[in-house]
């Protein structure tokens, strides 16, 4: 958990909270558990988005080394994010950040699709809407997929979907991408 700054020096200096759980813990708890149990973590704090799925588990030291691997791998696995909370902390409150199994979104991007009452109408019905006290949590299935390419299907198609609603609400920094040279622009988004 970070705070950078003093209030009212930087407008996009905002708290970000990173948790990783090792793999095996799918194992234990399955999915709709699983969400359960991530989407309580969030259920009264404010905040504005976030996302739940997997991740390519990364140390923020040696990072050039390690973005051109992950840009290799996501090219296989499209639904592992490619994280960099060390900017994304900064994104967060110009507006979405990432799509994943579960999509938080604050009360200021939900009214930007026309509040509580409307968005569950406009998402995929295979889609979970959980409201919370500062905003919601859409769940896209059961649980996390790696979305593996060389599977022979798409297992990410509701995924895309929740996508094209949720776009509107997307924050791209075209300036702070991940690696020009390694993971392009129009790959990140």
């Amino acid at each position: 958990l970070e705070g950078l700054g003093c209030p009212g020096e930087d407008e996009v200096d905002v708290n970000c909270l990173d948790m990783r759980f090792p793999i095996n813990w799918l194992d234990s708890v399955p999915g709709p558990a699983l969400a359960e149990q991530l989407v309580s973590l969030v259920e009264k704090v404010p905040f504005y988005s976030g996302v739940a799925g997997f991740v390519f588990h990364h140390s923020p030291h040696m990072y050039s080394d390690t973005i051109g691997k992950m840009a290799a791998l996501s090219k296989r696995f499209e639904g592992v994010e490619v994280s960099a909370t060390n900017r994304e902390k900064y994104w967060a409150s110009k507006g979405l950040v990432s799509v994943n199994w579960i999509t938080l979104l604050g009360d200021g991007l939900v009214a930007k699709l026309g509040g509580h009452n409307a968005l569950p109408k406009k998402l995929p019905i295979d889609c979970k809407v959980v409201n919370l006290e500062h905003g919601v949590a859409v769940r896209s299935g059961d649980a996390p997929l790696l979305g593996d390419k060389n599977a022979g299907k798409d297992e990410l198609k509701l995924w895309r979907n929740v996508y094209h609603v949720l776009k509107p609400l997307q924050f791209v920094e075209i300036i702070r991408g991940f690696d020009p040279f390694k993971f392009n622009g129009e790959r990140t988004k």
